[in-house]
């Protein structure tokens, strides 16, 4: 009968934290996510065939966005168009991704303060227009 109790208890805390979780999560700005992707590019250590990075949170998190805007873009391409109005190329890396976003948010400051999504598309668009 106590470990029911305790499910129950860790079950309504987590119930209660996700939501607020997700909102801070949704907060992001262009300039948090241009911020967390200098953290990642400033901790790459690459050669000719392999990409390694000193973990951190903020690293994690644009190397997380990232991956993200990739999967989003490759069903975009199995749906025959750019859900995003986008087109990356098939080869694109998240660490080119990421430098994408990091060099257009120092170049058009002015967008940084778009909510992350906004921004990323923003820059990705610009970046890998389709045809």
């Amino acid at each position: 009968m106590m470990l029911g109790w305790r499910f129950v208890m860790v079950a309504g805390v987590l119930l209660v934290s996700f939501p607020l979780a997700s909102r801070v999560l949704a907060q992001q700005t262009g300039n948090e996510l241009v911020s967390d992707c200098d953290q990642l590019l400033g901790g790459l250590i690459e050669n000719s065939q392999t990409v390694q990075y000193r973990p951190t949170f903020e690293g994690g998190r644009c190397w997380g966005f990232m991956a993200a805007v990739q999967e989003l873009s490759t069903l975009s391409y199995e749906a025959g168009r750019s859900l995003t109005y986008e087109c990356l190329p098939p080869t694109s890396s998240l660490v080119q991704l990421a430098r994408v976003i990091a060099e257009y948010g120092h170049r058009h400051p002015e967008e940084l303060h778009n909510a992350a999504g906004t921004f990323a598309l923003s820059a990705l668009t610009h970046a890998f227009p389709c045809p």
